[in-house]
């Protein structure tokens, strides 16, 4: 079965309708974590719902991701202090107000979990800071990009890139302003073809990434700076699909086995 959040259930749907297209096995989909408990009591893999299943029961959990690989991956302050350990650029969150000598601007959160842009206050000044800040949020300095790209990961031991696209303003979108926020309502991804030939730092940089982080699949929203280079936003587990993305991420699950369910689950 295959355990999805409510919100990703389109994205779902078409990635198993993608499997069912190569392979002719038609998944059941749910987002409903007690289903899984009733009918089946296996589940294939998990998109984007981190649930857990009841303690003490005979199930079959999935490794494609896993419930704490999932949680991991969805929280930015756990995904950025990981690379940033690592030695990546990221954004460095912090929770107390800067002192005087904080240059700005720079970006309120009011939470590290949210999706669409949603929760996110440009800040251009420290008077403005002190008005929308309140205990709970969090703050990191802004990091400008000259682009912005999502990279679609598949990691089952060596991590490999199976699809990239750039980001783009929609139709009347301007890139104007001290800060621009390219969120998805306001842009559209167009796919990117040979990503190693085109961007070989940022591809090296995002592979070298998913060696340090956990999960089998997911997606990572990156930046190219020219003076930083690579800079890495946040991940994904439950990225919205389509046809391309969808069938290049059932392609990678099909042939790795993972729908061979005693090789992809652990009790």
């Amino acid at each position: 079965m295959i355990v999805s959040s409510k919100v990703t259930i389109p994205s779902a749907r078409l990635l198993r309708n993608k499997i069912y297209e190569l392979t002719g096995r038609r998944i059941p989909l749910t987002s409903n974590i007690e289903r899984v408990v009733r009918k089946t009591r296996r589940i294939t893999l998990r998109y984007g719902n981190s649930d857990e299943l009841p303690q003490g029961e005979e199930w079959r959990e999935t490794t494609f991701n896993s419930s704490s690989d999932i949680k991991f991956l969805v929280n930015k302050l756990t995904v950025c202090n990981a690379l940033l350990e690592a030695g990546f650029t990221a954004p460095e969150f912090k929770r107390t107000v800067p002192d005087e000598t904080q240059d700005f601007p720079l970006i309120i959160r009011r939470t590290l979990t949210s999706y669409k842009g949603i929760g996110i206050i440009p800040i251009l000044s420290r008077e403005e800071f002190i008005r929308r800040w309140s205990s709970g949020m969090y703050w990191c300095n802004y990091l400008p990009v000259k682009s912005e790209f999502r990279f679609h990961i598949y990691n089952s031991g060596v991590p490999k890139i199976i699809r990239v696209s750039k980001k783009l303003p929609r139709e009347n979108i301007e890139e104007e302003g001290e800060i621009v926020i390219r969120h998805s309502d306001r842009y559209y991804y167009s796919l990117r073809e040979n990503p190693e030939e085109k961007y070989p730092k940022m591809t090296r940089a995002v592979l070298d990434a998913a060696r340090v982080l956990p999960g089998k699949f997911y997606s990572l929203d990156v930046g190219w700076s020219l003076e930083r280079g690579t800079i890495f936003f946040e991940t994904n587990t439950a990225s919205g699909l389509d046809n391309g993305s969808s069938l290049a991420l059932a392609r990678a699950l099909v042939e790795d086995g993972v729908l061979n369910v005693s090789s992809n689950t652990r009790r």
